[in-house]
């Protein structure tokens, strides 16, 4: 900021500052939303979350995701063999199931998963109980 500059100069310099980075940006941005994987996050939600939050980032620098994009980016970041068979089922819909709806069956398999291992846990230590 110059002693004396307008409001307008102070705007006109921020919007250069950030065009001047805004290329870059969006290399960061696609490399990271391209190398996102489900192994590095808690939960699905998480994963989506992070999924969600890079594709508004890299709209943000004229760089929109569109939504099968998100879909594809969603499977290819998951761990092989975890989610085949939705998978599979996602990729032959046609057309196409939205990032929400897909997310949304993602995060119902995980759950389902989740009880049905918490499940198996409890069925072992019954067993492990009634022999003693």
């Amino acid at each position: 900021m110059k002693p004396g500059a307008t409001a307008l100069q102070l705007w006109t310099r921020l919007e250069e500052i950030f065009h001047d980075n805004k290329h870059t940006r969006a290399v960061y941005l696609e490399e990271q939303f391209t190398n996102t994987r489900l192994e590095n996050y808690a939960n699905m939600g998480e994963y989506c979350k992070q999924l969600k939050l890079l594709a508004d980032q890299l709209a943000n620098v004229d760089r929109p995701v569109d939504d099968n994009s998100m879909v594809l980016q969603l499977i290819k970041g998951l761990p092989k063999g975890e989610y085949d068979k939705l998978v599979v089922m996602v990729q032959q819909a046609d057309p196409m199931p939205s990032f929400n709806k897909a997310r949304s069956q993602f995060l119902l398999e995980e759950t389902c998963k989740a009880k049905q291992e918490e499940h198996s846990q409890q069925a072992l230590v019954a067993q492990s109980s009634a022999a003693k």
